[in-house]
């Protein structure tokens, strides 16, 4: 998988979108892009922005995947070239007008999908109806994808996956993007408490545009090395020591070796229980016991 920012000299089918949760609905949009660039013959490609766009609008959103987690599910997805552009402040006053001219003049596209709500522009002022015009002018096939809704009706967006985040919904978030939510990073020093417990313990720094979960602690899986080991994870605090800065803190299960330095994915399955101060050390030695229990069994119900 290709990552361009201006141009490419290859013709594309060309899916738009942030895609910040790459949920269920984004997923079946980059599908139907993918089945049009096959009868064309031509590559795949996804716009999205590498940086998080809402703070250039005074707006105190964040996504839900970082663009290099992103880049990750774009090639799960069978996509060819991404197109991550970088948002400023000069490129969030671009009209509709400009965006589209720089894209269309850009890049060789025989075909643009988007979802029902695309927007655009300086302001959002750009729609699907502007972006229809366009494209007929520059001979552009455009493919509108509808809603994608969950059985009860409701529309997958990436504001209700948030939300979901937000409230620890972690099983309801994981069901609407298809795929569990996930951390990844490079493991940081910190105080190395849970090895005085018996489980080594990944320490993961998260960067401010990405949006978290509830405090808690939770089922989780640890990627490390190619390979996903059982786990349960502390998000937020720990009063139990006075620490109230927000940590994300794994304890990897069976694992032997060092993890700081580490690159790894920390994939979220269910909540356990709400973050709580204990007495003692050995009340928390007890706890974490009865963690890895009910996390087994939330894993078995997957």
């Amino acid at each position: 998988m290709k990552i361009v920012e201006n141009n490419y000299d290859k013709e594309i089918v060309l899916a738009m979108g942030l895609f910040d949760s790459v949920h269920r609905g984004h997923a079946h949009l980059i599908a139907e892009a993918k089945e049009i660039a096959g009868s064309e013959g031509v590559e795949l490609a996804v716009f999205t922005f590498k940086n998080n766009p809402f703070r250039f609008y005074n707006r105190d959103t964040k996504m839900v995947f970082t663009f290099s987690e992103r880049l990750r599910i774009f090639e799960e997805l069978g996509v060819d070239v991404v197109i991550g552009k970088d948002m400023d402040a000069d490129y969030a006053k671009t009209t509709k007008e400009d965006f589209i001219s720089g894209i269309f003049n850009s890049f060789k596209i025989k075909a643009v999908v988007c979802g029902a709500d695309y927007t655009f522009g300086a302001g959002g002022n750009g729609n699907v109806d502007y972006l229809k015009k366009r494209a007929e002018e520059a001979g552009i096939s455009l493919t509108v994808v509808p809603y994608f809704r969950t059985d009860n009706g409701d529309k997958i967006s990436s504001n209700l996956i948030r939300k979901c985040l937000s409230d620890g919904q972690i099983r309801r978030a994981n069901q609407l993007m298809g795929r569990p939510y996930m951390i990844s990073g490079d493991v940081v020093h910190c105080f190395g408490r849970g090895r005085e417990f018996g489980f080594p313990t990944a320490n993961l720094f998260v960067p401010e545009e990405k949006a978290t979960l509830r405090e808690g602690v939770y089922a989780t899986g640890v990627e490390v090395d190619g390979y996903t080991y059982d786990a349960i994870t502390n998000i937020g605090s720990k009063p139990t020591f006075d620490d109230y800065s927000f940590t994300v803190e794994s304890f990897l299960i069976d694992y032997k070796g060092n993890l700081y330095g580490k690159f790894i994915t920390v994939y979220f399955y269910g909540k356990i229980r709400d973050t709580r101060k204990f007495a003692s050390e050995n009340e928390i030695r007890a706890r974490i016991e009865q963690d890895i229990e009910v996390a087994a069994l939330i894993k078995r119900t997957l």
